[in-house]
């Protein structure tokens, strides 16, 4: 009897927990939303600097509201192909960031996936609260693809966007 209820109180736990990752989720989308529909503002840079460490520039749409970053959206064109990220902070805290490369056909890698337009790909998308990981989903990238280093190095990568971005505002 005390293992069935151990196992009943397991179980539970399990689902809960798994109820209120889902009801972060939805959180999540939630606020990640307003940058699609709320921006006054959208601004755009081109750069030389490889503010995304792909070995080439980056090309920056960067929307806001109120002065508020809503959605940060860059491109860099490396020589393998194109690189296509999009952070979305909630008050400069990094909530989801959505990841797309697509390959040039002389260097899609054997562990790519084709996408809508036929091309060799791989993307990711990536949900964070307080600054931790709590879900991620990635089709395309290798089998040594690790998740929680890649997610540190978008932190990373979101963190020098905005420090980029806050030294050219008060030029």
């Amino acid at each position: 009897m005390k293992r069935l209820l151990s196992l009943a109180l397991f179980l539970f736990s399990i689902i809960h927990l798994l109820a209120q990752d889902s009801s972060l989720l939805k959180k999540i989308e939630s606020l990640t939303r307003l940058g699609y529909d709320n921006h006054d503002t959208v601004l755009y840079y081109l750069t030389k600097k490889d503010l995304l460490t792909t070995g080439a520039g980056t090309e920056i749409y960067l929307y806001s509201y109120k002065d508020q970053i809503q959605r940060i959206i860059c491109f860099s064109h490396p020589p393998e192909g194109n690189v296509a990220i999009e952070f979305y902070p909630y008050h400069k805290q990094l909530l989801f960031v959505y990841e797309n490369e697509e390959y040039v056909e002389e260097k899609v890698p054997a562990h790519a996936v084709r996408n809508f337009k036929g091309l060799g790909s791989s993307e990711s998308r990536f949900y964070f609260w307080n600054h931790q990981l709590i879900f991620w989903k990635a089709t395309g990238y290798s089998p040594s693809f690790t998740a929680t280093v890649h997610a540190r190095d978008l932190i990373i990568r979101f963190d020098n966007l905005l420090t980029w971005y806050d030294k050219r505002k008060n030029k």
